[in-house]
Protein backbone atom coordinates (compact mmCIF):
# COMPACT_ATOMS: atom_id res chain seq x y z
CA UNK A 1 0.00 0.00 0.00
CA UNK A 2 2.86 2.40 0.78
CA UNK A 3 4.58 1.54 -2.48
CA UNK A 4 1.37 2.35 -4.35
CA UNK A 5 0.59 5.55 -2.48
CA UNK A 6 0.64 8.64 -4.72
CA UNK A 7 2.32 10.97 -2.25
CA UNK A 8 3.42 13.45 -4.94
CA UNK A 9 -0.12 13.61 -6.31
CA UNK A 10 -1.53 14.23 -2.84
CA UNK A 11 0.91 17.07 -2.19
CA UNK A 12 0.06 18.60 -5.56
CA UNK A 13 -3.66 18.56 -4.67
CA UNK A 14 -2.89 20.27 -1.37
CA UNK A 15 -0.77 22.97 -3.00
CA UNK A 16 -3.27 23.51 -5.83
CA UNK A 17 -6.30 24.03 -3.59
CA UNK A 18 -4.41 26.36 -1.25
CA UNK A 19 -3.19 28.37 -4.24
CA UNK A 20 -6.72 28.52 -5.67
CA UNK A 21 -8.06 29.74 -2.34
CA UNK A 22 -5.31 32.36 -2.00
CA UNK A 23 -6.73 34.45 -4.85
CA UNK A 24 -10.40 33.48 -4.63
CA UNK A 25 -11.51 36.50 -2.60
CA UNK A 26 -13.44 36.95 0.64
CA UNK A 27 -15.84 34.07 -0.06
CA UNK A 28 -13.00 31.59 -0.21
CA UNK A 29 -12.58 28.79 -2.70
CA UNK A 30 -15.81 28.36 -4.71
CA UNK A 31 -17.81 25.25 -3.75
CA UNK A 32 -16.38 22.13 -5.36
CA UNK A 33 -18.25 19.42 -7.22
CA UNK A 34 -15.18 17.23 -7.40
CA UNK A 35 -11.41 17.26 -8.01
CA UNK A 36 -9.41 15.08 -10.41
CA UNK A 37 -5.74 14.60 -9.67
CA UNK A 38 -2.68 12.90 -11.11
CA UNK A 39 0.98 13.33 -10.24
CA UNK A 40 1.23 15.95 -13.01
CA UNK A 41 -1.83 18.20 -12.71
CA UNK A 42 -5.07 18.88 -10.86
CA UNK A 43 -8.51 19.65 -12.30
CA UNK A 44 -10.99 21.52 -10.09
CA UNK A 45 -14.67 21.21 -11.04
CA UNK A 46 -16.89 23.87 -9.46
CA UNK A 47 -20.58 24.05 -8.64
CA UNK A 48 -20.87 27.43 -10.39
CA UNK A 49 -18.81 29.09 -13.14
CA UNK A 50 -16.00 31.34 -11.90
CA UNK A 51 -12.91 33.01 -13.28
CA UNK A 52 -9.84 30.84 -12.63
CA UNK A 53 -7.46 31.70 -9.81
CA UNK A 54 -3.83 32.47 -10.49
CA UNK A 55 -1.91 29.38 -11.53
CA UNK A 56 -4.93 27.81 -13.27
CA UNK A 57 -6.46 27.92 -16.75
CA UNK A 58 -10.16 27.52 -17.51
CA UNK A 59 -11.00 24.44 -19.57
CA UNK A 60 -14.67 25.41 -19.16
CA UNK A 61 -16.45 28.11 -17.12
CA UNK A 62 -16.70 25.70 -14.17
CA UNK A 63 -13.53 23.66 -14.75
CA UNK A 64 -9.98 24.80 -13.87
CA UNK A 65 -6.72 22.98 -14.58
CA UNK A 66 -3.36 23.75 -12.99
CA UNK A 67 -1.09 25.67 -15.34
CA UNK A 68 2.08 25.84 -13.20
CA UNK A 69 4.14 23.36 -11.21
CA UNK A 70 4.04 22.27 -7.60
CA UNK A 71 6.65 24.76 -6.37
CA UNK A 72 4.80 27.79 -7.75
CA UNK A 73 1.47 26.56 -6.40
CA UNK A 74 2.98 25.84 -2.98
CA UNK A 75 4.52 29.32 -2.85
CA UNK A 76 1.23 30.98 -3.81
CA UNK A 77 -0.72 29.17 -1.09
CA UNK A 78 1.94 28.97 1.61
CA UNK A 79 0.05 31.21 4.06
CA UNK A 80 -3.43 29.84 3.34
CA UNK A 81 -5.28 27.28 5.44
CA UNK A 82 -6.36 24.11 3.64
CA UNK A 83 -9.74 25.09 2.11
CA UNK A 84 -11.17 21.54 2.13
CA UNK A 85 -9.74 19.51 5.02
CA UNK A 86 -12.39 16.77 4.56
CA UNK A 87 -11.50 16.26 0.90
CA UNK A 88 -11.47 12.49 0.33
CA UNK A 89 -10.52 10.15 -2.47
CA UNK A 90 -13.65 8.26 -3.56
CA UNK A 91 -12.47 6.57 -6.75
CA UNK A 92 -10.48 6.72 -9.96
CA UNK A 93 -11.40 7.72 -13.52
CA UNK A 94 -10.95 5.56 -16.61
CA UNK A 95 -7.80 7.61 -17.31
CA UNK A 96 -6.31 6.78 -13.92
CA UNK A 97 -6.93 10.15 -12.21
CA UNK A 98 -7.98 10.12 -8.57
CA UNK A 99 -11.43 11.59 -7.93
CA UNK A 100 -11.81 13.53 -4.69
CA UNK A 101 -14.94 14.96 -3.08
CA UNK A 102 -15.24 17.53 -0.27
CA UNK A 103 -17.31 15.67 2.32
CA UNK A 104 -17.73 18.82 4.41
CA UNK A 105 -19.59 20.46 1.52
CA UNK A 106 -22.09 17.58 1.50
CA UNK A 107 -22.61 17.29 5.25
CA UNK A 108 -24.07 13.77 5.00
CA UNK A 109 -23.30 11.13 2.37
CA UNK A 110 -25.42 7.97 2.20
CA UNK A 111 -23.88 5.00 0.41
CA UNK A 112 -25.94 2.27 -1.24
CA UNK A 113 -24.00 -0.87 -2.21
CA UNK A 114 -23.66 -4.50 -1.30
CA UNK A 115 -22.20 -4.99 2.16
CA UNK A 116 -18.70 -6.00 1.05
CA UNK A 117 -18.19 -3.16 -1.44
CA UNK A 118 -19.76 -0.67 0.93
CA UNK A 119 -17.46 -1.60 3.82
CA UNK A 120 -14.39 -1.49 1.55
CA UNK A 121 -15.32 1.98 0.27
CA UNK A 122 -16.01 3.28 3.79
CA UNK A 123 -12.60 2.04 4.96
CA UNK A 124 -10.92 3.78 2.01
CA UNK A 125 -12.68 7.06 2.80
CA UNK A 126 -11.66 6.89 6.47
CA UNK A 127 -8.00 6.20 5.61
CA UNK A 128 -7.94 8.89 2.91
CA UNK A 129 -9.11 11.61 5.32
CA UNK A 130 -6.96 10.41 8.22
CA UNK A 131 -3.73 10.36 6.20
CA UNK A 132 -4.21 13.20 3.70
CA UNK A 133 -1.54 15.95 3.90
CA UNK A 134 -4.17 18.72 3.78
CA UNK A 135 -6.02 17.48 6.90
CA UNK A 136 -3.95 19.03 9.67
CA UNK A 137 -5.99 17.82 12.63
CA UNK A 138 -8.73 15.48 11.45
CA UNK A 139 -10.80 13.43 13.84
CA UNK A 140 -12.30 10.31 12.29
CA UNK A 141 -14.87 8.29 14.24
CA UNK A 142 -15.42 4.71 13.03
CA UNK A 143 -18.48 2.58 13.77
CA UNK A 144 -18.42 -1.11 12.91
CA UNK A 145 -15.26 -0.74 10.79
CA UNK A 146 -12.29 -0.92 13.13
CA UNK A 147 -10.30 -3.82 11.60
CA UNK A 148 -7.19 -2.17 13.05
CA UNK A 149 -7.85 1.25 11.50
CA UNK A 150 -8.15 2.81 14.96
CA UNK A 151 -4.37 2.41 15.25
CA UNK A 152 -4.04 5.35 12.88
CA UNK A 153 -3.24 8.57 14.82
CA UNK A 154 -6.45 10.42 13.88
CA UNK A 155 -8.91 7.53 14.02
CA UNK A 156 -11.10 6.44 16.93
CA UNK A 157 -13.31 3.36 17.07
CA UNK A 158 -16.75 4.04 18.58
CA UNK A 159 -18.71 1.05 19.84
CA UNK A 160 -21.60 2.82 21.57
CA UNK A 161 -23.76 3.27 18.47
CA UNK A 162 -24.56 5.80 15.77
CA UNK A 163 -26.63 7.94 18.15
CA UNK A 164 -23.60 8.80 20.30
CA UNK A 165 -21.54 9.61 17.21
CA UNK A 166 -24.29 11.93 16.00
CA UNK A 167 -24.24 13.61 19.42
CA UNK A 168 -20.57 14.43 18.86
CA UNK A 169 -21.21 15.59 15.29
CA UNK A 170 -24.05 17.91 16.35
CA UNK A 171 -22.01 19.33 19.23
CA UNK A 172 -19.08 19.93 16.86
CA UNK A 173 -21.29 21.71 14.32
CA UNK A 174 -22.80 23.87 17.08
CA UNK A 175 -19.34 24.83 18.33
CA UNK A 176 -18.32 25.83 14.81
CA UNK A 177 -21.55 27.86 14.47
CA UNK A 178 -20.64 29.81 17.59
CA UNK A 179 -17.08 30.43 16.41
CA UNK A 180 -18.27 31.58 12.98
CA UNK A 181 -20.82 33.93 14.55
CA UNK A 182 -18.09 35.44 16.69
CA UNK A 183 -16.07 36.43 13.61
CA UNK A 184 -19.12 37.26 11.45
CA UNK A 185 -18.57 34.51 8.88
CA UNK A 186 -21.27 32.32 7.37
CA UNK A 187 -19.13 29.27 6.54
CA UNK A 188 -15.76 27.81 7.34
CA UNK A 189 -14.73 28.60 3.73
CA UNK A 190 -15.21 32.31 4.43
CA UNK A 191 -13.37 32.00 7.74
CA UNK A 192 -10.43 30.26 6.09
CA UNK A 193 -10.34 32.89 3.36
CA UNK A 194 -10.23 35.58 6.03
CA UNK A 195 -7.31 33.83 7.69
CA UNK A 196 -9.40 33.30 10.81
CA UNK A 197 -9.38 29.51 10.96
CA UNK A 198 -7.15 28.28 13.77
CA UNK A 199 -5.72 24.78 13.91
CA UNK A 200 -8.03 24.09 16.84
CA UNK A 201 -11.00 23.94 14.41
CA UNK A 202 -10.22 20.39 13.48
CA UNK A 203 -12.64 18.68 11.07
CA UNK A 204 -14.77 15.79 12.33
CA UNK A 205 -15.75 12.85 10.11
CA UNK A 206 -18.10 10.07 11.20
CA UNK A 207 -17.74 6.93 9.07
CA UNK A 208 -20.33 4.32 9.98
CA UNK A 209 -20.93 0.81 8.70
CA UNK A 210 -23.96 0.75 10.99
CA UNK A 211 -27.12 1.76 9.09
CA UNK A 212 -29.20 4.55 10.62
CA UNK A 213 -32.48 3.89 12.40
CA UNK A 214 -35.66 5.82 11.65
CA UNK A 215 -35.02 7.77 14.86
CA UNK A 216 -31.71 8.97 13.37
CA UNK A 217 -33.22 10.42 10.20
CA UNK A 218 -34.21 13.81 11.61
CA UNK A 219 -30.76 14.28 13.10
CA UNK A 220 -29.03 13.30 9.86
CA UNK A 221 -31.25 15.71 7.91
CA UNK A 222 -30.29 18.45 10.36
CA UNK A 223 -26.57 17.77 9.80
CA UNK A 224 -27.10 17.63 6.03
CA UNK A 225 -28.58 21.13 6.19
CA UNK A 226 -25.57 22.46 8.13
CA UNK A 227 -22.98 22.16 5.40
CA UNK A 228 -19.72 24.00 5.71
CA UNK A 229 -19.45 23.37 9.44
CA UNK A 230 -16.25 21.28 9.46
CA UNK A 231 -18.22 18.07 10.01
CA UNK A 232 -19.47 15.23 7.81
CA UNK A 233 -21.22 11.88 8.26
CA UNK A 234 -20.88 8.96 5.85
CA UNK A 235 -23.17 5.98 6.47
CA UNK A 236 -25.10 3.19 4.72
CA UNK A 237 -28.63 3.70 3.51
CA UNK A 238 -30.03 0.60 5.20
CA UNK A 239 -33.81 0.25 5.25
CA UNK A 240 -34.56 3.96 5.57
CA UNK A 241 -34.69 6.78 2.97
CA UNK A 242 -31.33 8.20 1.89
CA UNK A 243 -30.29 11.44 3.59
CA UNK A 244 -27.99 14.07 2.12
CA UNK A 245 -25.97 13.10 -0.95
CA UNK A 246 -26.57 9.61 -2.30
CA UNK A 247 -23.60 7.52 -3.42
CA UNK A 248 -24.32 4.27 -5.29
CA UNK A 249 -21.73 1.56 -6.05
CA UNK A 250 -22.93 -1.12 -8.46
CA UNK A 251 -21.84 -4.73 -8.83
CA UNK A 252 -19.08 -3.75 -11.26
CA UNK A 253 -17.61 -1.28 -8.77
CA UNK A 254 -18.75 1.83 -10.64
CA UNK A 255 -19.51 4.73 -8.33
CA UNK A 256 -22.27 7.24 -8.96
CA UNK A 257 -22.35 10.16 -6.56
CA UNK A 258 -24.77 13.06 -6.91
CA UNK A 259 -22.99 16.04 -8.45
CA UNK A 260 -20.15 13.98 -9.98
CA UNK A 261 -20.91 13.31 -13.64
CA UNK A 262 -17.76 11.51 -14.70
CA UNK A 263 -17.11 7.76 -14.82
CA UNK A 264 -15.61 6.68 -11.48
CA UNK A 265 -14.43 3.27 -10.29
CA UNK A 266 -14.85 3.13 -6.50
CA UNK A 267 -11.80 2.85 -4.27
CA UNK A 268 -11.86 0.10 -1.69
CA UNK A 269 -9.85 -1.42 1.15
CA UNK A 270 -10.91 -4.92 2.19
CA UNK A 271 -9.98 -6.70 5.43
CA UNK A 272 -6.83 -8.20 3.93
CA UNK A 273 -5.67 -4.74 2.84
CA UNK A 274 -5.85 -3.41 6.39
CA UNK A 275 -4.88 -6.61 8.20
CA UNK A 276 -1.26 -5.53 8.44
CA UNK A 277 -1.99 -2.61 10.74
CA UNK A 278 1.58 -1.40 10.86
CA UNK A 279 1.37 -0.44 7.17
CA UNK A 280 -1.54 1.87 7.90
CA UNK A 281 -0.04 3.32 11.06
CA UNK A 282 2.75 4.90 9.06
CA UNK A 283 0.97 5.68 5.79
CA UNK A 284 1.37 9.21 4.48
CA UNK A 285 -1.47 8.94 2.00
CA UNK A 286 -3.43 5.76 1.35
CA UNK A 287 -4.66 5.71 -2.23
CA UNK A 288 -4.43 2.80 -4.69
CA UNK A 289 -4.73 -0.81 -3.60
CA UNK A 290 -3.86 -2.36 -6.96
CA UNK A 291 -0.95 -4.84 -6.91
CA UNK A 292 2.41 -3.12 -7.28
CA UNK A 293 5.87 -4.45 -7.89
CA UNK A 294 7.94 -4.62 -4.67
CA UNK A 295 10.82 -2.16 -4.43
CA UNK A 296 14.25 -3.52 -5.42
CA UNK A 297 16.45 -4.91 -2.64
CA UNK A 298 18.73 -2.44 -0.96
CA UNK A 299 21.74 -4.00 -2.61
CA UNK A 300 20.25 -3.39 -6.06
CA UNK A 301 20.08 0.41 -5.78
CA UNK A 302 21.17 2.42 -8.80
CA UNK A 303 24.85 3.30 -9.09
CA UNK A 304 25.90 6.31 -7.09
CA UNK A 305 26.67 9.49 -9.01
CA UNK A 306 30.20 10.45 -7.89
CA UNK A 307 29.64 14.06 -8.98
CA UNK A 308 26.63 14.54 -6.68
CA UNK A 309 27.33 16.71 -3.63
CA UNK A 310 27.34 14.78 -0.35
CA UNK A 311 24.18 15.18 1.74
CA UNK A 312 24.43 17.26 4.91
CA UNK A 313 25.07 15.31 8.11
CA UNK A 314 23.71 15.78 11.61
CA UNK A 315 26.51 18.09 12.78
CA UNK A 316 26.11 20.23 9.65
CA UNK A 317 22.41 20.78 10.32
CA UNK A 318 22.81 21.38 14.03
CA UNK A 319 25.55 23.95 13.39
CA UNK A 320 22.96 26.08 11.59
CA UNK A 321 20.90 26.50 14.77
CA UNK A 322 21.54 28.79 17.71
CA UNK A 323 18.59 27.31 19.60
CA UNK A 324 17.24 23.77 19.34
CA UNK A 325 13.68 22.92 20.37
CA UNK A 326 13.59 19.28 21.44
CA UNK A 327 10.31 17.38 21.10
CA UNK A 328 11.61 13.88 20.21
CA UNK A 329 11.46 12.95 23.87
CA UNK A 330 11.23 15.39 26.75
CA UNK A 331 10.16 18.87 25.66
CA UNK A 332 13.13 21.19 26.09
CA UNK A 333 14.62 24.36 24.59
CA UNK A 334 18.42 24.52 24.54
CA UNK A 335 20.97 27.06 23.35
CA UNK A 336 23.77 25.55 21.28
CA UNK A 337 27.33 26.79 21.84
CA UNK A 338 30.00 27.01 19.18
CA UNK A 339 31.72 23.86 20.53
CA UNK A 340 28.51 21.84 20.12
CA UNK A 341 27.56 21.73 23.80
CA UNK A 342 24.09 22.77 24.92
CA UNK A 343 22.68 24.93 27.67
CA UNK A 344 19.01 24.59 28.70
CA UNK A 345 16.99 27.78 28.33
CA UNK A 346 14.59 28.65 31.13
CA UNK A 347 11.26 29.99 29.83
CA UNK A 348 9.47 32.03 32.46
CA UNK A 349 5.99 30.70 31.72
CA UNK A 350 4.74 27.27 30.66
CA UNK A 351 2.65 28.90 27.93
CA UNK A 352 5.79 30.67 26.72
CA UNK A 353 7.50 27.29 26.30
CA UNK A 354 4.41 26.01 24.51
CA UNK A 355 4.46 29.02 22.16
CA UNK A 356 8.09 28.33 21.25
CA UNK A 357 7.34 24.67 20.51
CA UNK A 358 4.27 25.52 18.45
CA UNK A 359 6.11 28.07 16.31
CA UNK A 360 9.22 25.88 15.93
CA UNK A 361 7.11 23.13 14.36
CA UNK A 362 5.50 25.45 11.81
CA UNK A 363 6.92 25.90 8.33
CA UNK A 364 5.10 29.18 7.75
CA UNK A 365 4.22 32.26 9.74
CA UNK A 366 1.34 31.95 12.22
CA UNK A 367 -1.58 34.33 12.55
CA UNK A 368 -2.08 35.87 16.01
CA UNK A 369 -5.52 34.29 16.35
CA UNK A 370 -4.16 30.88 15.41
CA UNK A 371 -1.47 31.16 18.07
CA UNK A 372 -3.95 32.40 20.67
CA UNK A 373 -6.34 29.51 20.15
CA UNK A 374 -3.52 26.97 20.04
CA UNK A 375 -2.30 28.19 23.44
CA UNK A 376 -5.76 28.78 24.92
CA UNK A 377 -8.20 26.49 23.07
CA UNK A 378 -10.96 27.04 25.63
CA UNK A 379 -10.80 30.79 25.03
CA UNK A 380 -10.55 31.40 28.78
CA UNK A 381 -7.82 33.98 28.77
CA UNK A 382 -7.30 37.72 28.60
CA UNK A 383 -5.34 39.61 25.98
CA UNK A 384 -2.74 40.34 28.64
CA UNK A 385 -2.39 36.62 29.44
CA UNK A 386 -1.59 35.84 25.81
CA UNK A 387 0.85 38.73 25.61
CA UNK A 388 2.58 37.57 28.80
CA UNK A 389 3.14 34.15 27.22
CA UNK A 390 4.61 35.72 24.06
CA UNK A 391 6.79 38.05 26.13
CA UNK A 392 8.14 35.13 28.17
CA UNK A 393 9.00 33.27 24.97
CA UNK A 394 10.68 36.31 23.45
CA UNK A 395 12.63 37.02 26.63
CA UNK A 396 14.00 33.46 26.67
CA UNK A 397 14.96 33.51 22.98
CA UNK A 398 15.81 37.22 22.62
CA UNK A 399 14.31 39.67 20.13
CA UNK A 400 16.78 38.51 17.49
CA UNK A 401 15.45 34.94 17.47
CA UNK A 402 11.79 35.82 18.13
CA UNK A 403 11.16 39.14 16.37
CA UNK A 404 8.04 41.22 16.71
CA UNK A 405 5.20 40.06 14.41
CA UNK A 406 4.84 41.49 10.95
CA UNK A 407 1.27 42.08 9.86
CA UNK A 408 -0.01 40.24 12.90
CA UNK A 409 1.88 37.02 12.00
CA UNK A 410 4.42 35.35 14.26
CA UNK A 411 7.54 33.41 13.28
CA UNK A 412 10.84 32.37 14.83
CA UNK A 413 14.22 33.06 13.25
CA UNK A 414 15.73 30.48 10.91
CA UNK A 415 18.39 30.04 13.61
CA UNK A 416 15.78 28.31 15.77
CA UNK A 417 15.24 24.70 14.76
CA UNK A 418 13.40 21.71 16.15
CA UNK A 419 15.03 18.31 16.51
CA UNK A 420 12.09 16.92 14.54
CA UNK A 421 12.92 19.21 11.58
CA UNK A 422 16.52 18.03 11.65
CA UNK A 423 15.34 14.42 11.88
CA UNK A 424 13.03 14.89 8.88
CA UNK A 425 15.80 16.52 6.80
CA UNK A 426 18.17 13.63 7.41
CA UNK A 427 15.53 11.06 6.54
CA UNK A 428 14.60 12.99 3.38
CA UNK A 429 18.24 13.02 2.30
CA UNK A 430 18.44 9.28 3.01
CA UNK A 431 15.40 8.73 0.77
CA UNK A 432 17.10 10.75 -1.95
CA UNK A 433 20.36 8.79 -2.09
CA UNK A 434 20.98 5.58 -4.00
CA UNK A 435 23.89 4.56 -1.77
CA UNK A 436 22.58 2.16 0.91
CA UNK A 437 25.56 2.82 3.18
CA UNK A 438 25.03 6.60 3.09
CA UNK A 439 21.27 6.14 3.54
CA UNK A 440 21.79 3.94 6.59
CA UNK A 441 24.25 6.40 8.14
CA UNK A 442 21.85 9.32 7.64
CA UNK A 443 18.91 7.44 9.18
CA UNK A 444 21.08 6.30 12.09
CA UNK A 445 22.10 9.91 12.76
CA UNK A 446 18.44 10.96 12.62
CA UNK A 447 17.46 8.27 15.13
CA UNK A 448 20.08 9.45 17.62
CA UNK A 449 17.86 12.51 18.13
CA UNK A 450 15.09 10.29 19.55
CA UNK A 451 15.34 10.15 23.34
CA UNK A 452 11.82 9.07 24.31
CA UNK A 453 8.16 9.36 23.46
CA UNK A 454 7.60 12.66 21.60
CA UNK A 455 6.43 15.60 23.73
CA UNK A 456 7.17 13.89 27.05
CA UNK A 457 6.44 16.28 29.92
CA UNK A 458 4.20 18.55 27.86
CA UNK A 459 1.72 18.60 30.73
CA UNK A 460 -1.94 19.51 30.56
CA UNK A 461 -1.34 22.22 27.98
CA UNK A 462 -0.17 21.52 24.45
CA UNK A 463 -3.68 20.59 23.36
CA UNK A 464 -2.60 20.89 19.71
CA UNK A 465 0.06 18.17 19.78
CA UNK A 466 -2.21 15.13 19.20
CA UNK A 467 -1.80 14.83 15.42
CA UNK A 468 1.82 16.04 15.60
CA UNK A 469 2.71 13.28 18.06
CA UNK A 470 1.03 10.63 15.92
CA UNK A 471 2.73 11.77 12.71
CA UNK A 472 6.16 12.04 14.38
CA UNK A 473 5.88 8.60 15.96
CA UNK A 474 4.90 7.14 12.59
CA UNK A 475 7.94 8.66 10.89
CA UNK A 476 10.32 7.50 13.61
CA UNK A 477 9.00 3.94 13.38
CA UNK A 478 9.25 4.07 9.59
CA UNK A 479 12.87 5.24 9.75
CA UNK A 480 13.79 2.64 12.38
CA UNK A 481 12.25 -0.11 10.25
CA UNK A 482 14.10 1.00 7.12
CA UNK A 483 17.44 1.18 8.93
CA UNK A 484 16.87 -2.23 10.53
CA UNK A 485 16.16 -3.82 7.15
CA UNK A 486 19.36 -2.35 5.70
CA UNK A 487 21.38 -3.57 8.68
CA UNK A 488 19.89 -7.07 8.58
CA UNK A 489 20.57 -7.39 4.87
CA UNK A 490 24.19 -6.43 5.55
CA UNK A 491 24.41 -9.03 8.33
CA UNK A 492 24.63 -6.38 11.04
CA UNK A 493 22.15 -7.74 13.61
CA UNK A 494 23.45 -5.42 16.33
CA UNK A 495 22.70 -2.39 14.15
CA UNK A 496 19.21 -3.72 13.44
CA UNK A 497 18.60 -4.27 17.15
CA UNK A 498 19.71 -0.69 17.93
CA UNK A 499 17.37 0.70 15.28
CA UNK A 500 14.42 -1.21 16.75
CA UNK A 501 15.24 0.00 20.27
CA UNK A 502 15.30 3.60 19.04
CA UNK A 503 11.89 3.06 17.47
CA UNK A 504 10.57 1.66 20.76
CA UNK A 505 11.76 4.79 22.55
CA UNK A 506 9.21 6.71 20.53
CA UNK A 507 6.46 4.09 20.75
CA UNK A 508 7.13 1.36 23.35
CA UNK A 509 4.31 -0.89 22.09
CA UNK A 510 5.10 -1.00 18.37
CA UNK A 511 4.84 -4.62 17.30
CA UNK A 512 6.87 -4.16 14.15
CA UNK A 513 9.89 -3.16 16.24
CA UNK A 514 9.56 -6.30 18.36
CA UNK A 515 9.53 -8.39 15.21
CA UNK A 516 12.80 -6.71 14.24
CA UNK A 517 14.23 -7.64 17.67
CA UNK A 518 13.12 -11.25 17.17
CA UNK A 519 14.72 -11.39 13.72
CA UNK A 520 17.91 -9.75 15.02
CA UNK A 521 18.21 -12.33 17.78
CA UNK A 522 17.67 -15.11 15.26
CA UNK A 523 20.34 -13.64 12.97
CA UNK A 524 22.74 -13.75 15.92
CA UNK A 525 21.89 -17.44 16.50
CA UNK A 526 20.24 -16.53 19.79
CA UNK A 527 17.00 -18.50 19.94
CA UNK A 528 16.40 -17.67 23.64
CA UNK A 529 16.71 -14.01 22.58
CA UNK A 530 13.84 -14.53 20.15
CA UNK A 531 11.69 -15.78 23.03
CA UNK A 532 12.80 -12.86 25.25
CA UNK A 533 11.78 -10.30 22.60
CA UNK A 534 8.39 -11.98 22.24
CA UNK A 535 7.83 -12.03 26.02
CA UNK A 536 8.83 -8.37 26.19
CA UNK A 537 6.18 -7.59 23.56
CA UNK A 538 3.56 -9.56 25.51
CA UNK A 539 4.37 -7.57 28.64
CA UNK A 540 4.16 -4.30 26.72
CA UNK A 541 0.74 -4.93 25.18
CA UNK A 542 -0.94 -6.74 28.09
CA UNK A 543 -3.18 -4.78 30.45
CA UNK A 544 -4.30 -7.09 33.29
CA UNK A 545 -6.25 -4.30 34.98
CA UNK A 546 -8.56 -4.14 31.96
CA UNK A 547 -8.50 -7.87 31.36
CA UNK A 548 -6.38 -7.54 28.20
CA UNK A 549 -4.17 -10.61 27.78
CA UNK A 550 -1.27 -10.85 25.30
CA UNK A 551 -3.08 -13.49 23.26
CA UNK A 552 -5.82 -10.94 22.63
CA UNK A 553 -3.42 -8.27 21.36
CA UNK A 554 -0.43 -9.85 19.61
CA UNK A 555 -0.86 -9.94 15.85
CA UNK A 556 -1.02 -13.43 14.25
CA UNK A 557 1.90 -12.44 12.01
CA UNK A 558 4.09 -12.05 15.10
CA UNK A 559 3.02 -15.42 16.48
CA UNK A 560 3.77 -17.02 13.11
CA UNK A 561 7.20 -15.35 13.09
CA UNK A 562 7.93 -16.75 16.57
CA UNK A 563 7.09 -20.27 15.39
CA UNK A 564 9.15 -19.82 12.24
CA UNK A 565 12.24 -18.58 14.08
CA UNK A 566 12.15 -21.09 16.93
CA UNK A 567 11.13 -24.29 15.13
CA UNK A 568 14.01 -26.37 13.96
CA UNK A 569 13.75 -27.92 10.52
CA UNK A 570 14.34 -31.69 10.87
CA UNK A 571 17.28 -33.05 8.93
CA UNK A 572 16.71 -35.74 6.36
CA UNK A 573 19.07 -38.70 6.48
CA UNK A 574 21.13 -39.42 3.43
CA UNK A 575 20.16 -42.62 1.64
Amino acid sequence: MRAGADVDGARLVDAALRAAAATAGAEGLPPLRWVEATADDVVVVLEEPAAPSAGFVAEAPDRWRTAVGHEQLAAAGASVAAPAPLLSVVGVTADGADVLVDLEAHGVVTVAADEERRAAWLRAVAVSVATAPWAVQPRVLLLGLDDGLARLPSVEAVDTGLGDALDLAEAHASRIDALLAAIDCGTTAQARAAGATPDAWEPLLVVSAVPPHELDLARLRGLASRRGRSVAVVCPQGDVPAVGTLCRIDGAGLLRLEGVDTLVLARGLDRDDVGAVELLEHAEHAEPVEPVEPPPPVGDRHPVDPSAPPPPRLDDLLSQADVLVRVLGEVQVVRRRADGTEEPLVVGRQKGLEAICYLALREATVDREDLEIALFPSGAHAVKTFQNAVTAARKALTEHLFPAPEGGRYALSDRVASDYAVFAQLVDHADGTDDPVVAADLIAEALTLVTGEPFTGAGRGFGWIGPHRGAIVAQVIDAADELAEIRLEAGDWRGAEWAARQGLRAFPCDERMYRILMRSAHAAGNVPGVHRAYRELCTAVADPDDGVEPDDSVHPETVALLEQLTTRTPRTSAS
